[in-house]
């Protein structure tokens, strides 16, 4: 038996939810779970001082015309240099800002910051070692602030390559070094905790503290009190792979377009996208669900919960992309699923909105990131999940004519170097889950892409939390690994950035359909073959 560690729920259990959506055009389709808030910052601090206070709501072009305005008469002032890569780094402009720091860095060791933005820049681009090594220069700052950040920056970034032990060691020596256990070193510990024995030491220790959120901590420690072992302890596949069937399914639902009095007088059918689903069973219960890895972790539609007789076990909110905001749910403990053949024992889930649309056939979703301990080959055309002993070659599994992508993991989530236009090294997020590819509107004009060129009005899509519009942009550019994709129309809106990295997109099923997907987060690999025409 193996268990995972409390991994990416534990950022939700806590309220550090951020936006992320569903996308089908022309109609709702599949709720996305939000990505976590993380304790990191995409970037550090201002300077002290009152310097560079645009950079702390947010307006980042409006802080770089300021610097360089400044530089221009001061060119050797540091704070206004900080200034400029802070506002580089927010621009996305992460190559510019490595350039920049990285000098400065090793001409100005007093200045911890400068250090630490070098290597937030190099991580930025997909450069982990490199990053890591910047950072560790930093262990021994005399300023625990930035010694703390140095450790907890090095942990995600070896987690984001798979590398967990690296990332359980950097922890152990920060909580050696800080006993009293500071919230964001504690977050980041419970998603390399070797177990609920483990965990529940540290949520203890954050409680005793009386932190501001302290119920949502009770409340997560609640749910690993729940548990009667190890979250996500797996029954081991052995050695052969582990075959899993997977199904494309949709849903219809009525909708009445206008009352005329106290009656509907009309009503429209609409359909979800395809969804790509799993088999589970649950206390004998069997059910399809979707398999998205663009999800953080198990949902179960309420209609599924209560076939299943769950309890909740703790209270929760939930808040993804859409106008009616933040959402009451309810956390409960599966004691025991089946994915095909696969079990798993006590695995946290949260209860879908009851007011949900189109899940009134499907079980709820289930993520990629469950299966983050095996070498997996997502084969849509062909209908199977084929599970491998992780390091397994994709070579061995798909052959040859194979596009190897540039990878990170991000709470089991993985993301792509994509290049879009002109600008290379860009993280996408591979969504199985999403319908579409879409581009975050946050980066949109710095990346040249004009959106609503008047030809098209504003898409209407459905997230997590209700509905919301989305942009339409013409011909834009993506390249993944060699493989190119002219893009007439893509879709553009906010993603909300609650990633260690930007997030320029959702690589959706409009491009994944074409292609049969290798993922192996212990190894960094995520390598496409394209189907046959």
């Amino acid at each position: 038996m193996k268990g995972f560690a409390i991994a990416s729920w534990v950022c939700l259990a806590l309220g550090l939810t951020g936006g992320a959506v569903a996308q089908s055009i022309g109609g709702p389709s599949a709720i996305k779970l939000p990505p976590p808030q993380v304790p990191a910052p995409q970037v550090a601090p201002a300077p002290k001082g009152g310097v560079g206070l645009t950079i702390a709501d947010g307006k980042y072009a409006l802080a770089l015309a300021t610097a360089e305005a400044a530089l221009q008469k001061d060119p050797g002032n540091l704070d206004q240099m900080t200034v400029k890569i802070l506002a580089l780094l927010g621009l996305g402009r992460g190559m510019e800002a490595l350039r920049m720091a990285v000098p400065l860095a090793g001409q100005h060791p007093e200045r911890p910051q400068i250090r630490y933005l070098a290597g937030k820049a190099a991580f930025d681009q997909g450069m982990i070692p490199q990053a890591v090594q910047v950072w560790s220069a930093l262990y021994s700052c005399p300023d625990a602030e930035w010694a703390v950040r140095a450790y907890r920056a090095s942990a995600q970034a070896q987690l984001s390559i798979g590398k967990e032990a690296e990332a359980r060691k950097l922890i152990e020596e920060a909580l050696s070094r800080w006993p009293a256990t500071t919230q964001t070193l504690a977050r980041l510990a419970l998603e390399v905790a070797p177990g609920t024995a483990g965990a529940s030491q540290i949520i203890g220790k954050v409680i005793a503290s009386n932190p501001t959120n302290k119920d949502d901590w009770e409340a997560l420690g609640q749910m690993v009190a729940s548990a009667s072992g190890d979250l996500f302890e797996e029954a081991s596949a052995g050695d052969k792979p582990l075959v899993i069937p997977i199904k494309e399914k949709s849903e219809r639902v009525n909708i009445p377009t206008f009352m005329e009095g106290d009656k509907y007088a009309t009503n429209v059918t609409l359909s979800s996208g395809s969804r790509v689903t799993v088999p589970v069973s649950v206390g004998g219960k069997k059910q399809w669900m979707l398999l998205d890895s663009g999800a953080n972790l198990v949902l179960l539609t309420s209609n599924y919960a209560r076939e299943l007789g769950l309890k909740p076990v703790a209270t929760a909110e939930y808040l993804g992309l859409g106008y009616e905001g933040a959402k009451k749910s309810n956390w409960v403990m599966i004691p025991l699923i089946k994915v095909g053949d696969l079990e798993f024992k006590n695995v946290p889930a949260m209860i879908i909105d009851k007011d949900s649309d189109f899940w009134k056939e499907l079980g709820g979703i289930l993520p990629l990131s469950m299966f983050r301990h095996h070498a997996v080959l997502y084969d849509r055309r062909h209908e199977k999940l084929t599970l491998y002993s992780p390091g397994t070659k994709a070579e061995a599994v798909m052959g040859d004519k194979l596009y190897p992508q540039k990878s990170l993991w991000f709470y089991g989530k993985p993301f792509v170097m994509a290049q879009i236009n002109d600008r290379q090294n860009l993280p996408c997020l591979m969504d199985t889950g999403a319908d579409s590819t879409y581009i975050a509107a946050e980066f949109a004009q710095d990346l040249g892409i004009a959106v609503n060129t008047g030809k098209y009005k504003s898409e209407y899509s459905r997230g997590l939390s209700g509905g919301f519009l989305s942009g339409t942009a013409d011909q834009v550019d993506m390249q993944l690994g060699g493989a190119r994709f002219p893009l007439k129309q893509v879709m553009v809106t906010e993603l909300g950035q609650g990633y260690p990295i930007p997030c320029y997109g959702l690589i959706g099923r409009n491009i994944i359909d074409n292609f049969m997907v290798f993922f192996d987060y212990a190894s960094n690999a995520l390598v496409l073959k394209a189907y046959d025409r």
